[in-house]
């Protein structure tokens, strides 16, 4: 009998230990942060090429303008890459999407009155002060310009 009364006993708590669960879960309302976190905009700019690294969790878009998408050998135009933290996405399991802004690197290619080009670097950070992988401004300026262009039909 007593068996009996311990197993009942037992029963009752996890039901109601059950109940209240259900209750809370149920009576609080879920705030879902939306996904991602930041875009980028700027006019007149378009995303052309974009890699993920997942080792470092980091998610990079390179923008160019008009004159850059279309003349890619006319050494003029701007180019944008920005780099996003990766984060979870809250309503895709498995997927991430973009987080805080890391940095944002611009370079403008323009020509002169002799036919060479001028190159313009400005690297912005995040505002935590968390810096992009340091690297030689030549080295960053070429890793960017090598990035290759997605292909779009039409």
């Amino acid at each position: 009998m007593k068996t009996t009364t311990n197993h009942n006993l037992i029963i009752k708590c996890l039901a109601s230990a059950f109940a209240m669960f259900m209750f809370n879960d149920c009576s609080k309302e879920k705030q879902r942060e939306l996904a991602p976190t930041a875009l980028y905009q700027e006019n007149g700019m378009h995303p052309v090429a974009s890699s993920f690294n997942t080792k470092k969790q980091v998610i990079s878009i390179l923008y160019t303008n008009d004159v850059a998408r279309k003349n890619l050998l006319a050494g003029a135009g701007k180019y944008t890459l920005v780099r996003w933290e990766q984060k979870p996405h809250p309503l895709w399991f498995g997927g991430n999407t973009n987080g805080k802004i890391l940095s944002v690197e611009k370079i403008n290619l323009s020509k002169d009155a002799k036919g060479l080009t001028n190159i313009h670097y400005l690297k912005q950070s995040a505002p935590t002060g968390d810096n992009a992988e340091e690297m030689d401004v030549r080295k960053r300026i070429r890793y960017i310009l090598a990035q290759k262009f997605s292909q779009f039909p039409g």
